[in-house]
Protein backbone atom coordinates (compact mmCIF):
# COMPACT_ATOMS: atom_id res chain seq x y z
CA UNK A 1 0.00 0.00 0.00
CA UNK A 2 1.03 3.64 -0.20
CA UNK A 3 3.09 5.09 -3.01
CA UNK A 4 4.55 2.69 -5.53
CA UNK A 5 8.17 3.03 -4.45
CA UNK A 6 10.39 3.44 -1.45
CA UNK A 7 7.59 4.16 1.05
CA UNK A 8 5.26 1.36 -0.05
CA UNK A 9 4.43 -1.25 2.58
CA UNK A 10 2.67 -4.56 3.06
CA UNK A 11 -0.46 -4.40 5.21
CA UNK A 12 0.11 -7.80 6.80
CA UNK A 13 -2.50 -7.16 9.49
CA UNK A 14 -5.31 -7.38 6.92
CA UNK A 15 -3.76 -9.78 4.40
CA UNK A 16 -5.40 -13.17 4.08
CA UNK A 17 -5.25 -16.31 1.99
CA UNK A 18 -8.80 -17.42 1.44
CA UNK A 19 -10.40 -16.54 4.75
CA UNK A 20 -7.33 -17.20 6.89
CA UNK A 21 -5.15 -14.29 8.07
CA UNK A 22 -1.71 -14.35 6.47
CA UNK A 23 -0.03 -13.70 9.83
CA UNK A 24 -1.66 -16.87 11.23
CA UNK A 25 -0.42 -18.91 8.27
CA UNK A 26 3.07 -17.45 8.60
CA UNK A 27 3.13 -18.35 12.28
CA UNK A 28 1.96 -21.92 11.57
CA UNK A 29 4.66 -22.26 8.90
CA UNK A 30 7.36 -20.87 11.17
CA UNK A 31 7.84 -17.66 9.19
CA UNK A 32 9.02 -14.93 11.56
CA UNK A 33 8.11 -11.26 11.43
CA UNK A 34 11.76 -10.59 10.54
CA UNK A 35 11.42 -12.89 7.52
CA UNK A 36 8.20 -11.12 6.50
CA UNK A 37 10.05 -7.79 6.76
CA UNK A 38 12.82 -9.18 4.52
CA UNK A 39 10.23 -10.30 1.95
CA UNK A 40 8.58 -6.87 2.05
CA UNK A 41 11.94 -5.13 1.61
CA UNK A 42 12.83 -7.46 -1.28
CA UNK A 43 9.57 -6.66 -3.08
CA UNK A 44 9.95 -2.93 -2.43
CA UNK A 45 13.43 -2.94 -3.95
CA UNK A 46 12.76 -5.39 -6.80
CA UNK A 47 12.23 -2.54 -9.28
CA UNK A 48 15.84 -1.45 -8.85
CA UNK A 49 17.04 -4.97 -9.64
CA UNK A 50 14.79 -5.16 -12.70
CA UNK A 51 15.95 -1.75 -13.94
CA UNK A 52 19.59 -2.77 -13.48
CA UNK A 53 19.04 -5.94 -15.53
CA UNK A 54 16.48 -4.83 -18.13
CA UNK A 55 16.72 -1.06 -18.12
CA UNK A 56 13.05 -0.47 -17.21
CA UNK A 57 9.97 -1.91 -15.52
CA UNK A 58 7.50 -1.28 -18.34
CA UNK A 59 6.40 -4.93 -18.63
CA UNK A 60 5.06 -4.86 -15.08
CA UNK A 61 3.27 -1.57 -15.72
CA UNK A 62 1.80 -2.97 -18.95
CA UNK A 63 0.58 -6.10 -17.17
CA UNK A 64 -1.07 -4.03 -14.43
CA UNK A 65 -2.76 -1.77 -17.00
CA UNK A 66 -4.00 -4.82 -18.89
CA UNK A 67 -5.58 -6.23 -15.71
CA UNK A 68 -7.23 -2.93 -14.77
CA UNK A 69 -8.54 -2.48 -18.33
CA UNK A 70 -9.97 -5.99 -18.31
CA UNK A 71 -11.81 -5.27 -15.04
CA UNK A 72 -13.30 -2.11 -16.54
CA UNK A 73 -14.24 -3.58 -19.92
CA UNK A 74 -15.80 -6.69 -18.37
CA UNK A 75 -17.46 -4.74 -15.53
CA UNK A 76 -15.89 -7.23 -13.11
CA UNK A 77 -16.18 -5.51 -9.72
CA UNK A 78 -12.63 -6.76 -9.16
CA UNK A 79 -10.72 -5.72 -6.07
CA UNK A 80 -7.34 -4.49 -7.29
CA UNK A 81 -4.50 -2.45 -5.80
CA UNK A 82 -4.55 0.93 -7.54
CA UNK A 83 -3.56 4.52 -6.97
CA UNK A 84 -6.91 5.93 -5.84
CA UNK A 85 -8.01 9.42 -4.88
CA UNK A 86 -8.39 9.80 -1.13
CA UNK A 87 -11.35 11.78 0.15
CA UNK A 88 -11.06 11.08 3.86
CA UNK A 89 -10.04 7.42 3.64
CA UNK A 90 -7.16 6.66 6.02
CA UNK A 91 -7.50 10.28 7.18
CA UNK A 92 -6.03 11.41 3.84
CA UNK A 93 -7.38 13.99 1.43
CA UNK A 94 -6.51 15.38 -1.98
CA UNK A 95 -3.97 12.69 -2.91
CA UNK A 96 -3.81 9.57 -5.04
CA UNK A 97 -2.21 6.66 -3.18
CA UNK A 98 -2.08 2.87 -3.43
CA UNK A 99 -4.98 1.04 -1.83
CA UNK A 100 -7.39 -1.77 -2.66
CA UNK A 101 -10.38 -0.58 -4.68
CA UNK A 102 -13.33 -2.03 -6.59
CA UNK A 103 -12.81 -1.64 -10.34
CA UNK A 104 -15.76 -2.12 -12.71
CA UNK A 105 -17.37 -0.61 -15.79
CA UNK A 106 -17.40 2.80 -14.08
CA UNK A 107 -13.64 2.61 -13.55
CA UNK A 108 -12.82 3.05 -9.90
CA UNK A 109 -16.12 2.26 -8.22
CA UNK A 110 -15.02 2.66 -4.59
CA UNK A 111 -12.01 2.55 -2.33
CA UNK A 112 -11.85 -0.32 0.13
CA UNK A 113 -10.43 1.19 3.29
CA UNK A 114 -8.54 -1.66 4.95
CA UNK A 115 -8.33 -1.56 8.74
CA UNK A 116 -4.65 -0.88 9.32
CA UNK A 117 -2.60 -1.46 12.46
CA UNK A 118 -1.15 1.64 14.15
CA UNK A 119 2.25 0.93 12.56
CA UNK A 120 0.68 0.45 9.11
CA UNK A 121 -1.37 3.64 9.52
CA UNK A 122 1.84 5.56 10.27
CA UNK A 123 3.42 4.06 7.15
CA UNK A 124 0.39 5.13 5.08
CA UNK A 125 0.56 8.67 6.45
CA UNK A 126 4.34 8.82 5.89
CA UNK A 127 3.88 7.55 2.35
CA UNK A 128 1.27 10.25 1.66
CA UNK A 129 3.69 12.85 3.03
CA UNK A 130 6.37 11.54 0.65
CA UNK A 131 3.98 11.77 -2.32
CA UNK A 132 2.85 15.29 -1.41
CA UNK A 133 6.49 16.42 -1.15
CA UNK A 134 7.23 15.02 -4.61
CA UNK A 135 4.21 16.88 -5.97
CA UNK A 136 5.11 20.14 -4.23
CA UNK A 137 8.75 19.93 -5.34
CA UNK A 138 7.71 19.11 -8.91
CA UNK A 139 5.29 22.01 -9.13
CA UNK A 140 7.89 24.36 -7.65
CA UNK A 141 10.45 23.22 -10.24
CA UNK A 142 7.95 23.86 -13.05
CA UNK A 143 7.21 27.36 -11.76
CA UNK A 144 10.92 28.16 -11.69
CA UNK A 145 11.32 27.34 -15.39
Amino acid sequence: MGEHGDSEFAAYSTASIGTKPLLDIAKEEGVSTDELAEIEDSVRNKAYEIINKKGATFYGVGTALMRISKAILRDENAVLPVGAYMDGEYGLNDIYIGTPAVINGQGLNRVIESPLSDDEMKKMTDSATTLKKVLTDGLKALEEK
